[in-house]
């Protein structure tokens, strides 16, 4: 079972109305973001393919 990371306790408020989403395959990696999700976390090595 994958072992979840520290969470950071690092808060970022969304614009009203905004949502952030994501989707996973079946192995719990990253298959989609929206742009929104994209503007809030922009230095996920996740998100610039770098696992």
């Amino acid at each position: 079972m994958r072992q979840n990371l520290p969470v950071t306790a690092v808060e970022y408020p969304l614009a009203d109305g905004r949502y952030i989403v994501s989707k996973t395959d079946l192995k719990g990696r990253i298959t989609y973001v929206n742009p929104y999700f994209i503007r809030i976390a922009p230095r996920n090595p996740v998100l610039q393919g770098r696992e």
